[in-house]
């Protein structure tokens, strides 16, 4: 029997045909063709039989060429089956590709192959899926070093100028809300921005008044924001907040707290904590 020296070589060859004879654009990685020849060579030590050959780097052969491909076929989405349609196209396409001089048509192909032209389409975009290609790898022409993934577009990333538009209106709202009196301030707060929800029922027990006058006190102020942030460009298109629109910005799925104690919310900077990240600290009121 060989040495374990001799075997790893013998691996790393087997490894390095098999990766060969794949596409150039494979997204398989030799070292991993390496580690499943390993297990078919571990096999192969172990299910070696001296009486029944005396060819154990045949037999080896064998078995590492067979684990490597097993790794393969496991770790490919595509069947078997397709996989021979695939392929069986494919050589259709070289040998009319030899005899008529030039690329041929689906048509003509599926002619060659005795298929209909959707059952080529199907095996052609299979193809094109069946080829998975690593984010690591690097843009063909572009000399930067940058990669497949540099290039793709994360959908759910927050483009940062986005970030910068948001965090201005956000200014700007700050200032059109310092500009509320005392109690236009306190009424907000509680009916818009608390994290308790309050209704307005409960709002106007707070703040001493009536339902219907902390209603009027809500609606001068969303009158007075929108006047001042319609002086900027940015809100100057931006039509009415209707009442119904109001209604639907409030409602939120959020457990309702003792209502027992009274909220020490007041008039001025205290009651701006509930705000967030919109007025951020309470000093900056």
């Amino acid at each position: 029997m060989k040495s374990d020296l001799e075997l790893m070589q013998k691996v790393q060859r087997i490894a390095g045909h098999i990766r060969h004879l794949m596409p150039r654009g494979a997204a398989v990685d030799v070292e991993d063709l390496v580690q499943d020849g390993m297990v078919g060579m571990l096999d192969a030590k172990r299910l070696y039989d001296r009486q029944k050959s005396d060819n154990f780097l045949g037999f080896a052969d064998l078995r590492i060429s067979g684990a490597i491909r097993d790794g393969l076929r496991s770790q490919d989405w595509c069947g078997r089956s397709a996989r021979a349609r695939i392929k069986y196209i494919w050589t259709k396409t070289i040998q009319l590709t030899q005899e008529l001089g030039r690329t041929p048509t689906s048509d003509e192909t599926a002619a060659a192959a005795n298929l209909t032209l959707d059952a080529v389409y199907e095996a052609q975009t299979m193809a094109h899926r069946a080829n998975l290609v690593s984010l690591s790898s690097p843009i063909a022409d572009v000399e930067c070093g940058a990669t497949i993934g540099d290039a793709v577009v994360d959908e759910h990333s927050v483009d940062a100028f986005e970030i910068v538009v948001q965090e201005e209106h956000k200014r700007l709202l700050r200032d059109a809300f310092r500009k509320l009196n005392a109690k236009e301030r306190q009424a907000m707060c509680l009916y818009y921005l608390d994290p308790n929800e309050y209704k307005l029922d409960e709002v106007a027990q707070f703040m001493g008044l009536g339902v219907s006058r902390v209603s009027q006190i809500c609606t001068g102020a969303r009158k007075k924001l929108e006047t001042e942030l319609r002086k900027h460009q940015e809100f100057a298109s931006c039509s009415p907040l209707t009442s119904g629109q109001r209604n639907t910005k409030r409602v939120k799925p959020r457990p309702r707290v003792d209502r027992s104690t009274k909220p020490t919310t007041t008039a001025s900077s205290a009651a701006l904590p509930a705000v967030g990240n919109w007025f951020g600290p309470t000093s900056a009121v």
